[in-house]
């Protein structure tokens, strides 16, 4: 068993629920199937929900019977804010970006893994709320908020309900306080410490010093290398006001690279991070524009840790990773722990036998 696929059993009704997580073609498919009693009747719903590759819903649809009641329910979002039910529209939740099923703790994966959250940060949601056993929708407000690496607090309906969330590196609630908890996996075996535990990471502290190394190499070549036609210009028989003029820009030059290779590795290193679990790897960088590129395990072909002068001697390595799409066909992470960039090359490889999730 793996993070990516999970067994639930109810801890108020007597029942079970499993889900699986996989991805197809750069969009995320949660499907599962939830077996209880609501109200003294046997209840089976099979479910799937689709999302596309920022983890917003797509659609969701829900089949299966509660008591003698047969139950077939579809809905869709266009990606502009509008929701339909049945094929038809729902204005009550027009801008929700997540699609929340009321019977089952798998769709509270959906704002973890669009959220992002690092430890300490919290964000509300505006959710898409399927009720149960009504199969309307409604619009839910939700906030959660990361208290540990592997741990939310939920509340919605303004504080009314609230929960503590275990989690692990999928995004699925292992411990969902006094409503569902995990089944233990019997034949897992634990991930390396430190390799896919869902956990966000910066880049390795060294890498800061190299980084300043290098700004510093380049801006003394710079600065020396314009010296020799400035030493000219100042040679030869030109108005006063453009040497002046050439001084000035000359150390203004001298200045901003200075700036560049003690400040900026600082300002840009603050600004990387990582994470790894056992769906593939996630990178967020950008000062001004921020951007997260996700790599699916069941994407990657190969993957590499290269090493220059530098980086051997500080110890660090840069991560190349290979996909299959068109779009990120190589994506890089350099100022990483050499150790660490081979633990994580080594998880992302395709395995034999994989499923590809």
């Amino acid at each position: 068993m793996t993070d990516s696929l999970v067994l639930w059993r109810r801890l108020d009704p007597p029942g079970h629920e499993t889900a699986r997580l996989e991805e197809q073609d750069g969009a995320w498919h949660l499907g599962g199937t939830a077996v209880f009693l609501h109200e003294g009747q046997p209840c089976r719903l099979d479910y799937r929900v689709i999302c596309d590759a920022q983890w917003r819903t797509v659609s969701g649809q829900v089949a299966g019977f509660v008591g003698d009641q047969p139950v077939d329910v579809e809905c869709s979002a266009d990606g502009e804010g509008r929701w339909h039910l049945q094929g038809v529209e729902q204005p009550q939740v027009a801008g929700c970006i997540d699609l929340d099923l009321n019977f089952s703790p798998s769709t509270n994966l959906l704002p973890v893994r669009r959220l992002g959250l690092a430890v300490g940060e919290e964000a509300p949601v505006r959710a898409a709320w399927l009720r149960f056993p009504s199969f309307r929708l409604e619009p839910l407000e939700q906030v959660y908020r990361r208290t540990a690496p592997g741990a939310y607090r939920y509340e919605s309906a303004g504080g009314s309900f609230t929960a503590d969330l275990e989690v692990n590196g999928a995004g699925f609630a292992t411990r969902y306080a006094g409503l569902w908890e995990a089944e233990p996996a019997l034949s897992k075996k634990p991930a390396e410490p430190g390799v896919a535990d869902g956990v966000e990471r910066r880049l390795d502290p060294r890498a800061l010093a190299l980084d300043r190394t290098v700004g510093w190499i380049t801006g003394a070549v710079l600065s020396l290398g314009l010296l020799v036609p400035l030493g000219i210009l100042l040679a030869v028989p030109v108005p006063g006001w453009v040497k002046l003029g050439a001084g000035v820009l000359w150390g203004g030059l001298a200045l901003f690279l200075a700036w560049r290779a003690q400040r900026w590795p600082e300002i840009h290193h603050h600004h990387v991070s990582y994470k790894v679990d056992d769906l593939g790897i996630e990178i967020r960088s950008g000062v001004l524009w921020r951007g997260v590129t996700s790599v699916p395990r069941s994407r990657v072909q190969h993957t590499d840790v290269s090493q220059g002068p530098l980086e051997r001697r500080y110890g660090l390595g840069k991560l190349a990773i290979y996909t299959a799409g068109t779009t990120h066909a190589r994506v890089d992470l350099a100022g990483l722990d050499h150790g660490a960039a081979l633990r994580i090359r080594d998880h992302l490889l395709p395995r034999e036998g994989s499923d590809g999730v």
